[in-house]
């Protein structure tokens, strides 16, 4: 029988004043978080079945125990002793180590809330505690293969630059010493050709975070209202880009150049999302993270960012495509129908580059990239850039 059928009989059965303490003792047993009650001069007060069978001790050996002897570091309990005037939800997972009873060493996440005991100054601290090795190793896994499609990236655009250069230069040779004018228009679109090409090279170097980046200090307002034009220009008149500032910003130390291809990217999904019309919001704001931020491209450290937000209400994206969004050649365009003549002219379908670019200039930028997408209400995608 599942844990929720025997919760769901729990709460079936029972009725009256002992409804409650039945139903906190089920979650307690029946959690698949690790749960330990210590007190202020820490030892054991109580544990769950998931904290037996983490560390591999059983309850008599632990009761009254030090849960200080389960760490790997003494210091790991004066981090979760630290009170925090916040509600349960907005109380922060700490990683820390602990030893099992084999002697090996492993990370766990813990949550530390403080209670106060009804009528008594005694102190508890109840201790949910989550084992992320497996999720650990899964990152690990991915993190191997992103780098090892990165690395492929950076080997490809290297060695497709060089051979484009020989392409590029003969071109230019061609043009300069032709003297038929009928060579003029092929020769022309020869360079137009190599020019998006190079253009192409440039943003798989900064899909690889390998792109030299130019940094200087741009003025967010500025640089924003010099290129609304351009943005508009870039998607036509059926959405309209609407610009909402809830923080006065500063400047920011940025590569300029990367910061409109990236903006340009997510404007061009936000607009190919929505065929039928609507609204790119651009949002801009200041904020301070005291603590590092899990997102969805990664992570960033704690500190102050300049947030541009670009937010759509289009079509959205399914839960495997968000899981994998910012990896190259991950499209996010659902592929269109042929007409009725079987031509696919002009129905672009996406090679899955744009937002690996925002990706990698950002992150090499020391800043993050974040999504959220629901089907049927729209994309919202959230750049942190680090402040001067």
């Amino acid at each position: 029988m599942s844990r929720s059928k025997h919760l769901s009989l729990i709460w079936v059965r029972t009725s009256g004043a002992r409804l409650q303490g039945v139903a906190l003792q089920a979650l307690f047993d029946f959690s698949d978080d690790a749960i330990a009650i210590v007190k202020g001069d820490r030892s054991i007060v109580n544990i769950n079945p998931a904290f037996c069978r983490l560390l591999g001790y059983s309850r008599e050996h632990l009761i009254d125990t030090l849960i200080t002897d389960l760490f790997a570091q003494d210091s790991d309990w004066q981090r979760l002793t630290v009170k925090r005037d916040v509600g349960f939800s907005e109380v922060p997972w700490l990683s820390v180590a602990v030893v099992h009873s084999s002697g090996v060493t492993f990370p766990v996440a813990v949550r530390p809330i403080h209670i106060s005991a009804d009528q008594s100054e005694n102190e508890f601290v109840i201790l949910l505690i989550r084992d992320v090795t497996q999720s650990t190793k899964e990152l690990g896994e991915h993190a191997y293969h992103q780098d090892r499609m990165l690395r492929l990236t950076a080997g490809l655009a290297h060695d497709f630059n060089n051979v484009l250069a020989v392409i590029s230069g003969n071109v230019q040779l061609a043009h300069m010493k032709s003297e038929r004018l009928s060579d003029e228009p092929f020769l022309r679109q020869a360079e137009l050709g190599c020019a998006m090409a190079a253009r192409m090279i440039d943003q798989l170097f900064m899909i690889s975070q390998t792109r030299r980046l130019d940094l200087d200090v741009i003025s967010i307002p500025d640089f924003l209202q010099n290129r609304l034009a351009l943005f508009q220009g870039a998607i036509g008149s059926g959405v309209h880009i609407r610009l909402e500032y809830l923080h006065q910003v500063e400047a920011i130390r940025a590569d300029l150049v990367g910061l409109e291809q990236a903006l340009l990217n997510l404007i061009l999904n936000a607009n190919e999302a929505m065929p039928n019309g609507g609204t790119i919001d651009i949002i801009v704001s200041h904020i301070i993270l005291e603590v590092a931020k899990q997102l969805v491209g990664g992570h960033i450290p704690a500190g102050t960012y300049c947030q541009i937000v670009v937010k759509d209400n289009g079509m959205g994206m399914p839960q495997h495509i968000r899981q994998r969004v910012f990896e190259p050649y991950i499209t996010t365009k659902i592929p269109r129908q042929a007409d009725d003549l079987g031509s696919t002219v002009g129905l672009r379908t996406g090679c899955g580059l744009g937002l690996a670019q925002v990706h990698g200039y950002v992150t090499q930028s020391g800043g993050g990239v974040d999504l959220d997408s629901t089907i049927g209400r729209g994309t919202t995608v959230s750049l942190f850039l680090p402040m001067t």
